[in-house]
C-alpha cells in the first residue's frame, strides 16, 4: 500500500518534458505559409540535390525581371509565431548557396521578421504596411544584420512616408541599426558558395535599452550585443519568422548589379525554441 501512494504520488506530480516550439527538417510542410510576390518567377520546393541533414532541404529562389518590373522579390517560408515583444528566444537554420553564386555588392536576405501594421492608422491614414524588424542578408561574401526600433500605436501621428526612422517626424518611428555579423578572433563571416553554413541566434525582444542580440555562425560566436531595443514599441502583437530568398536590393535599388539574374539557395534544419539546442541545426537534424 505504502509502495502504491508514493507511486500514485508521483503520478500526481506535474512533468513536462523540454521541447522545440518549432521544427522542420527542410520540406514545405509544416510552415504557417510560403510567401511569393505576385508576377515573379520566383519559387519555394522541395528539394532532394542537397541536404544538410536528412535527404532533403528547402530550395528558394527568384529571378530579376528588368526595370519595368516595379514590385518586391520574395520567395520565403513562414512560421507565423516567430515572437511578441518583451519574448526571448533562439532561432536557427542552416543554408547553402548555390555552388555558382555571383558575389556582387548587393543585398540578398535569408531570414527575417515582420508583422501587418496597416491597421495603425492616424487620421484615417495607415502608418505602414507590412514591416520588418529584424533581417540577416549576404552582401558580396559578408552577413549582416540589424535592429529596429521606435513605436507603432494606434492613434499616434504618422511620419512623413519617406521619413520613417527620423523619430522628431512623429511618434510612429522606426529606427534601423545595421551591423555586420563577424567573428573577433577569426576570419569566419565570409559566406562561400556551396557550402552549408549553421547560423544560430538568440534575441531577447525589448523595445527599451534591456534587450539582447547573439549569433553564432558554425558555433562561434558572430554578435553579443545587450543593452539595446530589439524590437518596436507596439501593442504585443505577433511577427512572422520567415526564411528563404528575398532579393530586396533589386527592389530598393530598382537595379541589379553584376550577371547573375538567377538566384537559388538552400535552408535545412529549422528550430525555434528557448535553449541553444533548440535552434542548432546539428541538433535538430539527430531528431528528424
Amino acid at each position: 500500500m505504502f509502495v502504491q501512494a508514493i507511486t500514485l504520488a508521483i503520478g500526481l506530480l506535474p512533468f513536462t518534458l523540454a521541447a522545440r516550439e518549432f521544427t522542420n527538417h527542410g520540406t514545405k510542410s509544416g510552415w504557417t505559409t510560403t510567401y511569393i510576390d505576385k508576377n515573379t518567377n520566383g519559387y519555394v520546393e522541395d528539394s532532394t540535390s542537397v541536404s544538410y541533414g536528412g535527404s532533403q532541404s528547402l530550395k528558394f529562389g527568384q529571378e530579376y525581371l528588368g526595370s519595368s518590373y516595379t514590385g518586391r522579390y520574395h520567395a520565403e517560408a513562414i512560421y507565423s509565431n516567430g515572437y511578441k515583444r518583451d519574448e526571448e528566444k533562439y532561432y536557427g537554420f542552416a543554408f547553402r548557396l548555390h555552388s555558382t553564386w555571383e558575389f556582387d555588392p548587393q543585398s540578398y536576405n535569408i531570414a527575417q521578421f515582420g508583422a501587418d501594421f496597416s491597421d495603425i492608422k492616424w487620421n484615417g491614414q495607415s502608418c505602414d504596411d507590412f514591416s520588418p524588424t529584424t533581417m540577416v542578408w549576404l552582401n558580396g561574401t559578408k552577413l549582416f544584420t540589424r535592429t529596429k526600433h521606435g513605436q507603432m500605436i494606434q492613434g499616434q501621428k504618422c511620419p512623413p512616408l519617406d521619413n520613417k526612422g527620423d523619430c522628431s517626424q512623429g511618434p510612429n518611428c522606426q529606427v534601423i541599426e545595421p551591423f555586420q555579423l563577424q567573428s573577433a578572433t577569426s576570419n569566419i563571416g565570409e559566406i562561400k558558395a556551396g557550402v552549408w553554413y549553421r547560423l544560430v541566434f538568440h534575441v531577447k525582444w525589448k523595445s527599451d535599452n534591456t534587450g539582447i542580440f547573439q549569433a553564432w555562425l558554425n558555433g562561434t560566436q558572430v554578435a553579443d550585443r545587450s543593452g539595446l531595443q530589439t524590437t518596436l514599441l507596439d501593442d504585443h502583437r505577433e511577427y512572422e519568422f520567415r526564411v528563404g530568398l528575398y532579393a530586396n536590393s533589386w527592389y530598393d535599388e530598382k537595379k541589379m548589379i553584376g550577371n547573375q539574374a538567377q538566384r537559388q539557395l538552400w535552408i535545412d534544419e529549422i528550430g525555434v525554441g528557448t535553449t541553444f539546442a533548440d535552434a542548432d541545426p546539428d541538433e535538430i537534424k539527430k531528431s528528424a
